[in-house]
Parts: C-alpha cells; structure tokens; sequence
C-alpha cells in the first residue's frame, strides 16, 4: 500500500520525475528505503507499465497504473511538494 501512496501522490504532478524525487516522496512517506533500491522498484515498475520513462528523463505514472491501482482514490493523494518554509 506505501508504494501505491508514493505513485498516487506523484501521479497528481503529472510530469516525468527523476528517481530521487521518487526516493524523497517515499521517505517522506515512511518507507525506509535506498536510493538504488527505488532505481530497482521504478525498472519493476515500468516491467509492469505503472510508469513510463527512464533514468534520464525520468518516470511517469501511466493511466494504466491510476486504473490497476486505483491511484485516484486513494486518500492523501497530494501533489503538494512544496518544502516547508524555515
């Protein structure tokens, strides 16, 4: 459910996202995870057409993934990444 949040939330921003920003939604979220294993999640991800792209240009989350997982319907689904003012 963790990583169904994290591409719910990033699916909101509609645009292709590095794979650090994935990792710096997914520790915001809680998830204790490394940067090379997001890499490995986002390569499964795409296995799987939950996001398009590559480490380069960076990942989408596809209508496919919003439909499969019900992306849309989660709660707390923001794309409000915003950092806190000081």
């Amino acid at each position: 459910m963790a990583w169904r949040k994290v591409l719910a939330t990033l699916n909101a921003l509609e645009v292709h996202l590095s794979p650090e920003v994935y990792f710096e939604e997914a520790t915001r979220q809680g998830l204790e995870t490394s940067i090379a294993s997001v890499r490995d999640r986002l390569k499964f991800f795409e296995s799987q057409g939950y996001v398009s792209g590559n480490q380069l240009m960076g990942y989408r989350v596809t209508a496919h993934a919003r439909e499969k997982l019900g992306l849309d319907k989660l709660e707390g689904a923001s794309p409000d990444m915003s950092e806190e003012a000081p």
